[in-house]
This record gives structure tokens, sequence and C-alpha cells, in this order.
């Protein structure tokens, strides 16, 4: 697929792109965009995301899952102050995936987010407040053995995360909660 161009009028992207065997290059999202929930969706030859994700986006859940040839994230348009709640599954199989961007603060639902990221490294900065029940945590971190560590605002989000299931490389020394 060549170069996309989205019509500024677009609010809702869900599933649009999903299982596009050819796309490489993400369009850029236009702002406006709310719901990306499923946008790329196993397209396994994206390797290039949109340069940013606008703040008016809410809902990304799955966006990414299975994108095995992405090698890093979109851009969060000022995340501190974005309005995405759902990011879970997010970058799910995203086995090419080196680094994660920052989760921000808005975020609700993050289980899933990286799991299968197998070659993601580093520390993962978790802005969010949002997310002191274990159950948001499930498999968040599923089989990413490369992360150093998650950093977290407080001691409730720490010990949801060390409580959580699916996250057996992070343990309560791998979590920094001094962002």
């Amino acid at each position: 697929m060549s170069e996309t161009r989205l019509p500024s009028t677009c609010t809702s992207l869900e599933n649009s792109f999903a299982q596009c065997d050819h796309l490489v290059v993400a369009p850029n999202i236009p702002s406006g965009v709310t719901n990306m929930g499923g946008c790329f969706n196993g397209c396994d030859k994206l390797t290039i995301p949109p340069e940013e994700i606008p703040n008016t986006v809410t809902n990304m859940a799955s966006c990414f899952y299975n994108c095995i040839s992405l090698t890093h994230a979109p851009g969060w348009e000022a995340f501190t102050s974005t309005s995405v709640t759902n990011v879970g599954g997010c970058f799910a199989n995203c086995s090419s995936m080196q680094s994660a961007p920052p989760i921000p603060a808005s975020v609700t639902t993050i289980s899933s987010c990286f799991s299968g990221c197998t070659s993601l490294s580093g520390n993962v900065s978790v802005y969010s407040e949002n997310l002191t029940d274990p159950s948001k945590w499930t498999n968040t971190f599923k089989d990413c053995t490369n992360i150093n560590g998650v950093w977290v605002k407080n001691l409730s989000i720490k010990n949801a995360l060390v409580n959580s299931t699916g996250n057996s490389c992070i343990s309560a020394d791998s979590i920094n909660p001094n962002l």
C-alpha cells in the first residue's frame, strides 16, 4: 500500500487497516480521531507507525496487535495531557518492538499491552494513577524478559503490578515508584 492520507473529518479508525498485509508505513492520524481500536491489528509488515497519536484518541485497544515488524511505538502528542484511557493489548505480540512508550496519566486499562513483546528492553514509565487493581495489569508484560524495570507513581500501583497475574518477569525489585 502506498502513501495513504486520511480525511481530516475522521473520528474512528476502528479496525480500518486490520490485516492489511502490505502496509509498511502507517498514515498520519488526523486530530479529532477518538477510536483507534484494532486499527493496525495484524499488519505484520508495518515497520513505521504514525508519527504521533493525537491527544483526542481515547481507545487504542489492540491497535498494533500482532504488528510483528514494528520496532518502535508512535509518539504521543503531549502524552501527559492525552485522553487515551484504553491501551489493553495495544502492542501485544509486537515481537520486534525494542522500547515502550511512556504510559499516559489518563490510562485506566493496560492489561496485555506489551504481552509477547519479546524484544522489549529498558525501562517502562507508567504515569497513570488509575491502575491500582491487579486485574488491570493481567499479562501486561507477559514474556517481556528483557525489561529492566517499570516505573510507577505510587506504592498502590506497584503492589497491583506485583500482585497481578502473567507478569512473572516483573518483581518488586524492578519497580521504581519515583516518577
